[in-house]
């Protein structure tokens, strides 16, 4: 099997002040996209050349250390990409 592209990384980290600085230097570009959204979070996010983005996110809402959440620090999600609704069936 064939595996799919790669359309989307993110993850949330503890603080975008210092993450930010730290993923631009490594990626060695300014991000693409840098806003606070109507959801709760802000992002910074990259394009790469193939296509695939790359996000930082950090939650307004802290997280509940208690139980897996989303606004935990770590790996947000990973999107795979299909070029149709057949081939993701």
């Amino acid at each position: 099997m064939a595996f799919p592209a790669l359309n989307h990384v993110a993850l949330t980290v503890r603080d975008l002040g210092v993450s930010g600085p730290w993923y631009q230097a490594l990626i060695g570009a300014e991000p693409a996209l840098d806003e606070h959204t109507d959801a709760g979070f802000r992002h910074l996010v990259w394009t790469f050349g193939n296509g695939t983005l790359f996000g930082i996110h950090q939650h307004d809402r802290a997280a509940d250390d208690a139980s897996f959440t989303e606004f935990a620090t770590g790996l947000d999600h990973v999107g795979f990409g299909c070029a149709s609704r057949a081939e993701l069936q």
